[in-house]
């Protein structure tokens, strides 16, 4: 599961009118408050990233059997649904250093002979190795077990680790912030009766926490600060 936490923070400034106002006080007393509410969003995508090379005595040969590892692997996701828009190259993101690497192969002797001796030369090849990753996005999380099966079987074992996320959490964020702002309000409206006041119109409302008094809680959060506007009880 996935969690949404959002904090309320709210301020009243009492104004007192009339005969109730004190000339000469530079400042008003303050109230500020905060809430938290959470919602709970299950995840409706897996994202794991595939890792793979192939090698061939020239880089195009690389690349080709690179390319051909890489269809192979598209058509096996394809049979199990993944459609192609889903398997995202690592190509299209970005180019990066290391994909064509020069592998030097095991020192091998090859015999030389001359008018008046039989020698053994050493001689070193080179091999290319091309390297790719695709990322899978699997949005059918009954299919991560199949998924995997299906790339281990074709030799892919560099497989990042499965991250789970929720992309459909507007509903829920909406919810937990009118939550927040409800709870919020009602700590303000207790403060404020307990100190012979009474809540007036909003002034403000803004999602930036108040770095200044450090009093909303933002871990992972969305936090609301609300000013209200606080008039003299009877």
């Amino acid at each position: 599961m996935c969690s949404l936490f959002v904090a309320g923070v709210l301020v009243a400034f009492p104004v007192f009118l009339g005969s109730q106002s004190r000339p000469g006080r530079a400042e008003q007393p303050e109230v500020r408050t905060s809430a938290t509410a959470e919602r709970g969003v299950p995840p409706d995508l897996a994202t794991l990233t595939l890792q793979f090379s192939a090698e061939g005595a020239t880089p195009g040969e690389a690349g080709r059997r690179l390319a051909a590892k890489a269809d192979s692997l598209r058509r096996a996701l394809a049979k199990l649904g993944i459609p192609r828009d889903s398997l995202v190259n690592r190509s299209r993101w970005y180019w990066w250093r290391g994909r064509i690497e020069t592998v030097p192969l095991p020192v091998r002797y090859i015999q030389r002979q001359t008018p008046t001796r039989l020698y053994s030369e050493p001689v070193q090849d080179t091999a290319y190795r091309a390297h790719d990753a695709i990322e899978v996005r699997i949005r059918d999380l009954s299919k991560v077990g199949a998924v995997l099966d299906a790339v281990m079987n074709r030799g892919v074992t560099d497989i990042s680790p499965v991250q789970f996320t929720a992309t459909k959490v507007m509903g829920a964020q909406l919810e937990a912030l009118r939550e927040a702002t409800v709870r919020a309000r009602g700590q303000a409206q207790a403060m404020a009766e307990a100190s012979g006041m009474r809540l007036g119109a909003v002034l403000s409302l803004s999602t930036q926490p108040d770095t200044a008094t450090n009093t909303a809680r933002c871990s992972c959060a969305v936090p609301r600060w609300v000013r209200w506007r606080s008039m003299a009880g009877r």
